[in-house]
């Protein structure tokens, strides 16, 4: 697994994440890229600690948009698990190797028709009917919950990361008028991981793992505006919400906090108190060793 640091916040929140995989799977390798930023927490017993530079796009200077794709390159293993450092695990993700190896760039997903999405703009999602009408697909592949990738390193996936970054550098430099503005809608945002991966999963092809049955979440998305009564004890490795996608109360393997809910009570104080309580008393992991 790997994950990547760029602020002193991500740090603090890629440090709870790593202590609530600790809790299920003790020995899975993670290495914690910091990319231009010296990491001042205590890493030992929980993860390999790597400071690599930040990323620039072309012409440009540091594009934090940038960090997923050099991450996953910069990977030290043959097949790797990114995820954003806002997640948090209530179960083992050992499986989802198996799950997700079904190609070498893949992603927990669903499938959205243009009846399902009208031609309004959606937030970070692609088009559907834009898609249908680009590539003559009648549904396109959404990343379900965000915040994760599987990544394998052969030709084919050093090539799947590269468009993945020629998409978002077209969209960074020519924005509106880019192909990536015009397949995400007006108005959506620049350069999001989330939307060029849904566009090169149609047009090279990707083999992604079928999705799984309705409700079981691998990696479930909590915002407060969509997702409702929520229960959440993290520190016992419980969490559970109403998904209006799903249609049906749900428990995932993981909680992605994203956007607005990094700011929710529990998850905050989750954070917090993973960071004071310090390295876990445990063996060093796989990683430390090799």
């Amino acid at each position: 697994m790997v994950l990547a640091v760029f602020s002193g916040e991500s740090e603090r929140m890629a440090y709870a994440l790593v202590k609530s995989l600790r809790r299920v799977n003790a020995v899975l390798p993670v290495t914690v890229l910091a990319q231009g930023y010296a990491g001042v927490l205590d890493w030992r017993g929980l993860a390999a600690l790597r400071m690599v530079p930040a990323v620039a796009g072309r012409g440009e200077p540091e594009r934090r948009w940038l960090n997923k794709p050099a991450a996953m390159a910069r990977s030290p293993y043959g097949e790797t698990l990114f995820m954003d450092c806002d997640v948090v695990f209530l179960r083992d993700p050992a499986p989802w190797f198996d799950r997700l190896g079904t190609d070498d760039f893949t992603f927990f997903h669903r499938m959205l028709t243009s009846a399902d999405l009208p031609e309004e703009m959606t937030w970070n999602v692609v088009n559907p009917r834009r898609m249908m009408e680009r590539y003559g697909v009648e549904e396109v592949p959404i990343i379900e919950g965000g915040g994760h990738y599987f990544f394998r390193r052969t030709a084919r996936g050093r090539q799947m990361m590269e468009r993945l970054v020629a998409w978002m550098e077209d969209s960074a430099e020519r924005g509106e008028a880019s192909d990536f503005a015009w397949l995400a809608g007006p108005g959506n945002l620049v350069a999001a991981d989330e939307i060029a991966a849904s566009i090169v999963a149609v047009e090279e092809g990707l083999r992604l793992p079928p999705p799984g049955p309705r409700g079981e979440l691998a990696v479930g998305v909590f915002l407060p505006q969509f997702q409702k009564e929520e229960a959440f004890d993290l520190e016992a490795g419980m969490a559970s919400f109403f998904c209006p996608w799903a249609g049906q109360r749900v428990s995932p393997d993981a909680v992605h906090f994203c956007h607005t809910s990094k700011n929710h009570e529990a998850y905050r104080a989750f954070v917090e108190k993973m960071v004071a309580e310090g390295p876990l008393p445990i063996a060093r992991t796989r990683s430390e060793v090799s």
